[in-house]
């Protein structure tokens, strides 16, 4: 009951407000045409005093409560709300699968990745991890095309500078990665400037890597020497 009693005071109140900003614009439509029935155009023209005093005045006084614009962007919210509805709903299932596929692939990778760090950490010196069908170089293989994927689709396209090629920022990312782990090189830190200085970042702040005592050169970290 409370409800419906506050329901019909909203909508009165909203009524209201219409019927005044009706009222007001009638009444500034009035005012317009008898100024330019009046040539009162030229006069303010002719006589800039009177013009800047005009301009002093101020247009509108806008309410503390306004039903009218609340209501407009209540009603504008529930449309984009339903419009995203209807998106998703009629949305085809084929690219969301698509992603999911890719999602997927990359939880497993990440999984597999994370179980190789495991048995190297407890010491493991037999590949008891390594399964019948798959070679160990097979399995590093499958880790490094996992990892160039999750470069090209996410990273690369997250971290990307506007206006650059991802695949081309993926491409050097990649290059960088394959410096560090493949080569154990030093890379110099400048390397990563631009394009890349987003991997540089997510790179130190996950402890993947370790700057040197003077700043200008970035390896991957020991982490036998941590554990």
């Amino acid at each position: 009951m409370e409800s419906k009693e506050e329901l019909k005071v909203y909508q009165e109140s909203l009524e209201r407000e219409i019927e005044n900003k009706e009222y007001f614009l009638k009444q500034a439509r009035n005012a317009l045409e008898a100024l330019q029935k009046n040539g009162s155009e030229k006069t303010l023209n002719d006589d800039p005093d009177l013009w800047n005093s005009f301009l002093e005045k101020p247009m509108f006084f806008p309410d503390r409560s306004d039903p009218a614009g609340l209501s407009l962007a209540s009603y504008e919210l529930r449309q984009r709300l339903e419009s995203s509805q209807q998106y998703l709903q009629e949305e085809p299932l084929e690219p969301l699968e698509e992603m999911l596929g890719v999602q997927k692939t990359l939880n497993d990778g990440l999984q597999e990745l994370e179980y190789l760090l495991s048995q190297r950490l407890k010491g493991s010196k037999t590949c008891n991890f390594q399964r019948t069908y798959q070679s160990s170089l097979s399995r590093n293989s499958e880790l490094w095309a996992i990892l160039k994927l999750l470069l090209e689709n996410f990273v690369a396209v997250d971290l990307s500078p506007k206006g650059l090629d991802t695949d081309l920022v993926a491409e050097n990312m990649f290059k960088l990665m394959e410096r560090l782990v493949k080569k154990r090189e030093k890379v110099a830190a400048k390397d990563f400037e631009g394009q890349c200085s987003g991997l540089y970042r997510i790179l130190l702040r996950a402890n993947f890597i370790r700057k040197t005592d003077d700043d200008c050169f970035a390896e991957l970290e020991d982490f036998s020497e941590i554990f």
